[in-house]
């Protein structure tokens, strides 16, 4: 990202979208081990973590305006058994988010949002997996109660596009008309 950020001319605008995410390792936290937990940690929190302090390096002399959204989980805020790694990773890119903000820079402002429960291939891992809440997400879909991942990106560039982004740190589509 260093280079490619390099490489642009200076934008009176910038925006990053943070979405890579895995669900795995699902299971009793007493079945976790560091060979699967490592990469998870990394792809889910210090990999979006890296992301933006490139970003923040890259574009600081520019004086440009740039937001920061963190494509959080409900499973941020609310545990789910069977998915500790999952839910520490992402509360903690929600503690990052706020992390983000607490430092001041008037021209950064940061947003972890919650799209709801995607109809996507992490989804089909969720209801092939074997934890305690699984029933529900199945349920979800068989009854079509799923966000279409093109429905969730549409909103997605709206709220980032909206006059009062960063109002609040940590948000939720579902919660938002």
């Amino acid at each position: 990202m260093t280079r490619t950020l390099a490489a642009l001319p200076a934008h009176k605008r910038v925006a990053l979208v943070l979405n890579a995410g895995v669900v795995e390792p699902i299971g009793a936290i007493r079945t976790l081990h560091a060979d699967a937990l490592l990469p998870h940690l990394h792809l889910n929190l210090a990999g979006p973590m890296a992301m933006t302090a490139a970003l923040l390096r890259g574009t600081a002399d520019w004086g440009a305006q740039r937001r920061i959204l963190a494509v959080s989980s409900g499973a941020a805020r609310r545990p789910v058994a069977g998915w500790a790694a999952y839910c520490a990773g992402k509360a903690g890119l929600d503690m990052f988010v706020r992390a983000i903000n607490a430092e001041g820079d008037a021209s950064t402002r940061a947003v972890a949002l919650a799209p709801g429960v995607l109809d996507t291939d992490m989804q089909r891992t969720i209801r092939d997996a074997d934890f305690a809440g699984v029933q529900r997400f199945r349920d979800l879909h068989a009854h079509g109660e799923l966000v279409s991942p093109q429905d969730a990106a549409r909103r997605i560039v709206a709220y980032l596009a909206r006059p009062d982004f960063g109002a609040t740190e940590l948000d939720d589509l579902r919660n938002i008309a």
